[in-house]
């Protein structure tokens, strides 16, 4: 198997030949420094959201993407298409449906696409983490792909939520950046 590699979202997301996954890394919305000692200057997903994903396309071998998530211990992935437009999501849950196929019919399980959802709900890369936290609550996800005009800019999970929270909280506690570092440390 292929290792999964490193693409900028500019540049191409599969060459042929190349299986299992890959990594992006989304630069237009990089996350900024936040210093412990200044105030947080914003709530945005864009501020908190990951840009360097595992993704998977279409054509990708199931059993191969399998085994990426098992290595990168992810529980799921973007799928993409050529232009990094996204197309699906292909989770541990969607992979169940392989283990049972092969357990009835001991045969090839076929490609990524065979078993994505193509239908994913997305969160703009402008909404607020706030809206965003009450989102997680009320739809029990671990986490949404970021998209903006339908191509995919990063990902935000719970834990980055929670780790939003945790900034504001911390600075709005009046907690000093000596008490923070050595929380956090």
């Amino acid at each position: 198997m292929a290792e999964p590699r490193e693409d900028t979202i500019d540049g191409p997301l599969a060459s042929p030949g190349v299986v299992g996954g890959c990594c992006i890394n989304v630069e237009p919305f990089e996350r900024p420094g936040h210093n412990w000692g200044e105030p947080v200057k914003s709530v945005k997903v864009a501020d908190y959201m990951s840009t360097r994903l595992i993704t998977f396309n279409r054509d990708d071998s199931v059993v191969e993407a399998m085994a990426v998530l098992l290595k990168k211990k992810i529980s799921g992935a973007p799928v993409v298409d050529e232009d990094g437009k996204l197309i699906g999501i292909l989770s541990e849950k969607d992979l169940m449906a392989v283990v049972i196929q092969d357990s009835y019919y001991d045969e090839g399980v076929g490609i990524v696409a065979d078993y994505m959802r193509a239908e994913v709900d997305t969160v703009d890369p402008d909404s607020d983490i706030y809206s965003l936290a009450d989102r997680f609550h009320q739809e029990g996800r671990r986490r949404y792909p970021v998209v903006k005009n339908g191509r995919l800019v990063g990902q935000i999970s719970r834990r980055d939520v929670l780790r939003a929270a945790e900034e504001f909280l911390m600075h709005a506690d009046g907690l000093s950046a000596r008490k923070r570092r050595k929380l956090l440390s």
